[in-house]
């Protein structure tokens, strides 16, 4: 890869670890949605695109292009070697210096802080490697699992997108958060 912004992997602890999603992944990434179905579908629109394992390679490779592009980037969230859920730069706007975190994470690998640390570790890629200055992430106003993510980690809720997204035969409402450098760099000064 030529793209001077590429990143491929990020140790967040011993046992933690993001690693760009490559099509090797792809059984993997399969029976974890396959597994979540049901669950994962409640919040994101394209779980029920997820049919076979050839649509997982297929999302794996529009993530590699868009990294290619540089426009962005799926990362694996890995434990002990294990594909446990997905964190992504959804794309980046360089000219505007931002960006949108996106975040799921199987059933089964939750309520341990997997997710929280791993969007922690792409919150300081963004402003420390990729030189960004804000970093947004948006979820459905009824998900109050991702809604937490966000303000465990000092993001500001700048308001509400009514109508956001078709999702489930509905409309669904999508509550914005915002972190800009300026406030991430502040916060972790205060942790220290």
């Amino acid at each position: 890869m030529n793209n001077p912004h590429t990143v491929t992997h990020l140790q967040v602890t011993d046992t933690l670890q993001l690693r760009l999603l490559q099509e090797d992944d792809a059984d993997w990434l399969y029976e974890l949605v396959k597994a979540g179905q049901e669950y994962l579908s409640e919040w994101l629109p394209w779980v029920d695109t997820m049919r076979r394992p050839e649509d997982a390679r297929r999302f794996i490779r529009t993530g590699l292009l868009q990294q290619e592009h540089d426009n962005g980037f799926q990362m694996g969230i890995f434990e002990r070697q294990v594909l446990v859920g997905v964190v992504s730069f959804n794309y980046i706007n360089w000219k505007r210096g931002r960006t949108e975190l996106g975040y799921w994470l199987g059933e089964a690998y939750q309520g341990r802080g997997l997710m929280t640390m791993a969007c922690r570790a792409m919150i300081d890629c963004a402003f420390r490697k990729l030189d960004l200055k804000r970093v947004e992430i948006r979820c459905a106003v009824s998900n109050s699992k991702s809604r937490a993510v966000a303000e465990r980690l000092g993001f500001v809720e700048e308001g509400v997108s009514v109508q956001f997204e078709w999702m489930n035969d509905r409309y669904v409402d999508a509550v914005v958060y915002v972190m800009t450098d300026e406030h991430w760099w502040a916060s972790r000064k205060e942790i220290i």
